[in-house]
């Protein structure tokens, strides 16, 4: 897939740094998804946003929310889709 993100302007000190992340592509499985679908060959796009909290020059934390929606694109009945929501953390560690 292709996954963008955008960091945008620093708030309170460079401390606080919010970013937008875009993404899509093409995803194949072993099993139809989601489960009853007709086809192993789906679409995926997804959108999120988050906040990266920088602790020291070489440590950052991350958390963030991220939508996503997997479906043949109507190339194939049934279409049924499936959405999901995530909440995600991360750690960066720079040497």
């Amino acid at each position: 897939p292709l996954h963008m993100r955008w960091n945008f302007a620093p708030l309170r000190a460079a401390r606080l740094r919010p970013f937008a992340e875009p993404s899509g592509g093409i995803i194949y499985t072993g099993q139809p998804v989601p489960v009853r679908a007709t086809t192993r060959v789906n679409f995926i796009d997804q959108a999120g946003f988050g906040l990266r909290i920088e602790t020291s020059e070489k440590r950052a934390w991350l958390a963030g929310y991220r939508f996503q929606h997997i479906s043949n694109a109507g190339r194939a009945e049934p279409n049924p889709g499936a959405n999901l929501n995530f909440f995600y953390g991360g750690a960066t560690f720079l040497r």
